[in-house]
């Protein structure tokens, strides 16, 4: 296992070197995420309609949550996810802190959120090529504001619906922690990391780990947020434990 925070790996990683290229396993990765996503609709397609109705029948809101976010290269997306959350959860409550006995998640986002069934629309994501399968998670556009020159790498790759920081510890660790990890899978991935880490995401969902930290908490974004950003609009999982809905 690699000590991704081991002074020479981190020291190598802020060097910031001029990134490898790899095209030849991208374009792979690009065949076998569309080959994926095809195969997952089609298999997981019946249990998502029923996730759908289960979530509008329960308080009547919104099936999906959406939200903007950054892509390769720092373009902007549209994510979907299936709503684990009561509406306007940023409004009420513990705001943007998100804990494992939360309130505002509804009893079918327990569920949900308990075997990462909440994911499952990105597949839609990932057939547009907005997303991999395997990838850095989708940050928040103003967060590449804040982003130093070494970090920058992990914009250079589609963000993914799994990746290595989600193995490596996930919500347990802090987004300083998972860019450098994220940065560390962008400069060194190839096909064998790529299927170990979907690999990984299998065992994590069945022995349910990577969701909350050991105290029932869910560490998020350590860095500052721009007073534009928290004032209205959508809800913000930029501050720690941010709700995710």
């Amino acid at each position: 296992m690699v000590d991704y925070f081991a002074p020479e790996i981190v020291e190598a990683l802020k060097a910031n070197p001029p990134l490898p290229r790899k095209g030849g396993y991208d374009a792979l990765v690009r065949l076998i995420d569309i080959l994926a996503a095809v195969t997952a609709l089609l298999v997981f397609g019946p249990l998502m309609l029923v996730l759908a109705l289960a979530i509008r029948l329960g308080d009547g809101g919104p099936v999906f949550f959406r939200q903007e976010r950054m892509g390769k290269g720092g373009k902007g997306f549209r994510i979907f996810k299936f709503r684990s959350m009561v509406v306007n959860a940023e409004q009420s409550g513990a705001k943007w802190r998100m804990t494992k006995d939360d309130r505002r998640v509804t009893r079918v986002g327990k569920i949900l959120r308990e075997f990462h069934l909440d994911e499952l629309p990105q597949l839609f994501n990932v057939l547009l090529g907005q997303m991999s399968l395997v990838g850095p998670r989708p940050a928040l556009l103003f967060q590449q504001e804040y982003y130093e020159a070494w970090e920058r790498p992990r914009l250079a790759v589609p963000p993914g619906m799994t990746g290595l920081s989600q193995v490596s510890g996930g919500n347990a660790l802090n987004w300083d922690q998972r860019i450098l990890i994220d940065v560390y899978y962008v400069r060194h991935r190839h096909i064998g990391m790529y299927l170990w880490i979907l690999a990984q995401t299998v065992r994590q969902i069945f022995v349910k780990q990577g969701i909350y930290t050991a105290d029932g908490t869910v560490k998020g974004w350590t860095r500052p947020v721009p007073d534009w950003y928290t004032e209205g609009g959508e809800a913000s999982p930029a501050r720690e434990g941010a709700p995710d809905a």
